[in-house]
C-alpha cells in the first residue's frame, strides 16, 4: 500500500510540474498590460504603471510622440509581456522601473535576445526613443551602441529580426510606412530604409495610417 501510495503521489508532482507554467529565469514575471499610456509607460492589470529602464520616449504632444505610443501599443495593449527589474525598484513617481520583453528570454543578457524581443531596446531600435540613464543601468552600453547604430542608418533590413519592422518609402509621395502597412506603394516605387530615423532623414514623412 505505501509503495502504491508513493508511486501516486510521485506521478501527482510529475504531472503537476509538467502543466504548471515554467520560466526560463527567475528575475523576470508575467504581467498583462491593459493600457499604454505613452511610448515608454504601461499600465498593467491591477492598476500599477511600469517605466521603462533606459530609454525616454517623446512625452505626449511633442514630435513622434503619436507615433512611439502607437508602436508601444501595438505590440503589447491587451498582451501578456515579462517583467525584469534592475536597480531601483520605484522611479520617483512610484511606478516600476522595468525592462519589458515580449516574448519570454532563456537569457536575459544575451544580446540576441534583447535585440529580438525587449521592448525597451527596439524602441531604440526603431528610432522611437533616446537613451535615458539613470542610476546605470546595465544595459546602458548596448542601448548607446543600438541607438548610434539606428541614428546612422546602419541596422541591417537582411538581418530583420522578429519585432524589427523595416520601414518602405515611396519615391513619389515621399510617405514612409511599416511593411505591415495597408497602404504600401506599388513595387517598383519602393524604397527600404533600415530605421525610422533614415527615412525621416531621406526627407520622407510617416504614414497617418500605419504611424511608423
Amino acid at each position: 500500500m505505501r509503495k502504491f501510495l508513493t508511486s501516486f503521489l510521485l506521478a501527482f508532482l510529475a504531472v503537476f510540474f509538467i502543466a504548471a507554467p515554467v520560466y526560463a529565469n527567475t528575475n523576470v514575471t508575467p504581467a498583462v498590460v491593459t493600457r499604454v499610456i505613452d511610448g515608454d509607460t504601461l499600465e498593467l492589470a491591477g492598476g500599477e504603471r511600469v517605466r521603462l529602464i533606459g530609454v525616454d520616449a517623446p512625452e505626449i504632444g511633442e514630435p513622434g510622440a503619436a507615433q512611439a505610443t502607437a508602436f508601444v501599443r501595438q505590440k503589447t495593449e491587451g498582451r501578456t509581456v515579462w517583467l525584469e527589474a534592475d536597480g531601483n525598484d520605484r522611479d520617483r513617481f512610484g511606478r516600476l522601473r522595468r525592462y519589458v520583453w515580449l516574448q519570454l528570454p532563456s537569457n536575459t543578457q544575451d544580446e540576441q535576445q534583447i535585440r529580438r524581443y525587449q521592448l525597451n531596446a527596439l524602441l531604440l531600435i526603431n528610432g522611437h526613443a533616446e537613451v535615458l540613464a539613470i542610476g546605470s543601468p546595465r544595459n546602458e552600453a548596448l542601448f548607446r551602441q543600438i541607438a548610434s547604430a539606428a541614428n546612422a542608418g546602419h541596422i541591417n533590413i537582411a538581418d530583420n529580426e522578429p519585432g524589427i519592422l523595416p520601414f518602405i518609402g515611396n519615391v513619389n509621395s515621399q510617405i514612409f510606412h511599416l511593411s505591415t502597412c495597408r497602404s504600401l506603394p506599388a513595387p517598383q516605387n519602393q524604397v527600404s530604409f533600415p530605421s525610422r530615423q533614415a527615412a525621416l532623414d531621406a526627407g520622407h514623412r510617416p504614414c497617418r495610417i500605419c504611424s511608423p
